[in-house]
This record gives structure tokens, sequence and C-alpha cells, in this order.
């Protein structure tokens, strides 16, 4: 989250690319992998943002889900 915008890992988790598509069944991505494991965790994307700069209880909830 707290990259800058202009790099490509940041454009990757926005869905900004100017790269064709192709064909055949859609892979799964990483945002899409990311968002169903906050729905595992009852986070939202928006908590999650917050989240990502509080790293002490961001691990805390991922240690809970872990045991």
């Amino acid at each position: 989250m707290r990259i800058d915008k202009s790099r490509r890992a940041k454009q990757i988790l926005l869905g900004i690319h100017e790269e064709r598509q192709r064909g055949g069944r859609p892979r799964k991505n990483w945002t899409e992998t990311f968002k169903n494991d906050l729905r595992g965790l009852e986070i939202s994307w928006k908590r999650a943002e917050k989240l990502e700069m509080d790293k002490a209880e961001w691990r805390g909830r991922v240690a809970a889900v872990q045991t």
C-alpha cells in the first residue's frame, strides 16, 4: 500500500496495466486471492489498508488465524 503508484507492483495491485490479455480462462490474480483471504479473516479491504500501518495488530490477526 505504501509503494509509489508509478512502480509496477502498485500498478498490478490496482489493476492498471497496458498489456493485452491472453485468451482462455482468466487466471486468479493476487488482488482477488488476497481479498478472498481477507473475507476469511472478516476484514474489509479498507480496514486492511488501515491495519497495514499497524504491524503489531496485523501480525496478531494473522497469528490468530494460523493457530
